[in-house]
């Protein structure tokens, strides 16, 4: 059957000038003594091409009106044509094209003894990461003489940034005695949807382990105390790899522990519910230093999938595909830098679906995971549940053989590296379908598309020749630190 694409492909010139002189022959002109380069040709050539042009603008209006059309349109020279999408997101679907963003991060200053305090406005100091990437401090910040204070740096640019933790080492604005890092914490800064004027703080013996996320929801409003209102109550729900566990309800007491972490509560003003039924707090430990992800300007197809998700779910029960919905919004809302994400009904627990999300990176930081989980748990319905984890990140480590010429070396590999992350950076969650998987003929692909004079033995973490890598349907594909380079690259004449 013939797609909408096939028939607006628009006829080329020759096609159209073959039409003009059949109908011209038909009426009797004397087409035959018409010569190539004369006059009457000429013309025909001209107005041939004045209707080829016309026709590739009925069919870039004609597919500007259609999702998948509109994303993949582009011109004769192969340049992608945005504005289409774009458009058509925002007149019908009222939907902007999110802009690359900022990484931020908390970076650690200490200041040696005798050697401070120090202030500095925002804009005036300035952080590199090993890699090379630039960050500088968002707000004024006052370095105390002997100790140290976290402040918020964002990066230079726009876009994605891949930075460990703790390789952010390096102030270029150096300061006599002042050392930075980004630096795991015990916990994230907690994220709440919250109307009383009570608190709850997090505290531990060290690093708590496992890794898990707490979501206190107060179950009835009230006090610690009990003076002039009743005593709170609240459930807890621990997520582990994705796994939520519920207790309780419990009364509000002065404290609350959940293994190695202690959970304080603290009323607020006097004679009033401190804690509101509803209200809802969160906190994950590990906290990391990322506060939010840069990512790039929205992909087309990113966008015309956040199109489709405006359509309303027939179901009145929220289904997977809304649940994904959601958190892809919840990313563009809150500036997170989510590029994949999958839906999977929990095979642990009835009633419960699985919400994996991933960045560019092949991860996605905790605070993020709580910021999905919170913008779900606040539209979703009591009788389905959405579990929202980070995709298990797996290392792409490659093997095998480039043969590239000498004078192309060093460019050649760092298009590769380049090329071959930006590939990694879009596998879905699950791999890529057929068969769920990470394809190693992308690498060769790559590799042929830069003019190398041979390549061999290519392999992905050890599966084998010109073997594809399979994952399972939370795992997600991330760049390893050497790339490309990991590749025995030859230099030939």
């Amino acid at each position: 059957m013939a797609t909408l694409d096939d028939l607006l492909v628009p006829r080329d010139r020759d096609t159209i000038e073959a039409i003009l002189l059949s109908t011209l022959q038909a009426e009797g002109f004397p087409v035959t003594d018409w010569y190539v380069g004369g006059v009457a040709r000429t013309i025909l050539k001209m107005v041939a091409s004045a209707i080829l042009d016309r026709e590739t603008w009925i069919r870039y209006i004609a597919s500007g009106g259609f999702l998948d059309l509109a994303s993949t349109l582009v011109d004769p020279e192969g340049t992608p044509v945005e504005g289409w999408l774009e458009m058509l997101a925002a007149q019908n679907f009222n939907l902007a094209r999110a802009p690359a963003t900022f990484t931020q991060k908390t970076l650690t200053l200490s200041c040696a003894s005798g050697q401070g305090p120090y202030t500095r406005a925002a804009g005036e100091l300035k952080a590199i990461s090993q890699t090379g990437n630039r960050y500088v401090n968002v707000a004024s910040v006052t370095i105390p003489d002997g100790s140290s204070v976290t402040a918020t740096f964002q990066a230079e640019s726009p876009g994605l940034i891949i930075d460990a933790t703790g390789t952010i080492d390096q102030l270029t604005t150096p300061l006599p005695g002042v050392s930075v890092v980004d630096a795991t914490t015990q916990f994230s800064t907690p994220v709440t949807s919250w109307t009383g004027t009570g608190t709850i703080v997090p505290s531990a013996t060290g690093m708590p382990s496992p890794a898990r996320t707490l979501k206190v929801t107060i179950a009835q409003s009230g006090r610690i105390d009990g003076t002039g209102a009743p005593v709170a109550r609240f459930t807890l729900t621990v997520f582990t790899a994705g796994t939520p566990v519920t207790s309780g309800p419990y009364d509000v007491t002065a404290t609350h522990a959940d293994g190695d972490i202690t959970l304080t509560f603290a009323d607020g003003s006097a004679g009033t519910n401190s804690f509101i039924a509803g209200d809802v707090w969160y906190v994950s430990t590990p906290g990391q230093p990322t506060i939010q992800m840069g990512a790039d300007q929205e992909l087309l197809a990113t966008l015309a999938q956040r199109c489709r998700d405006m359509w309303p779910a027939l179901s009145a029960i929220p289904t997977e595909g809304k649940y994904a919905a959601w958190a892809r919004q919840c990313s563009i809302e809150e500036s997170l830098g989510v590029n994949r994400v999958a839906t999977h009904p929990s095979t642990a627990v009835a009633g419960v679906v699985n919400v994996y999300v991933s960045d560019a990176r092949g991860t996605a930081e905790a605070s993020t995971v709580v910021a999905i989980q919170s913008y779900i748990d606040k539209r979703s319905v009591d009788i389905e549940y959405a579990a929202v984890d980070a995709a298990t990140s797996v290392t792409i480590n490659l093997t095998g053989k480039v043969w590239v010429k000498r004078s192309q070396m060093t460019e050649v590999k760092a298009a590769a590296k380049t090329s071959w992350n930006s590939y990694l950076s879009g596998v879905p969650i699950g791999g890529e379908m057929p068969g769920g998987i990470v394809r190693v003929s992308k690498l060769d692909q790559i590799l042929e598309d830069l003019g190398v004079f041979n390549s061999s033995e290519l392999a992905i973490n050890a599966g084998g020749t010109d073997v594809d890598l399979e994952l399972d349907p939370d795992e997600v594909p991330a760049a390893s630190a050497s790339g490309t380079d990991a590749l025995t690259w030859y230099e030939v004449p």
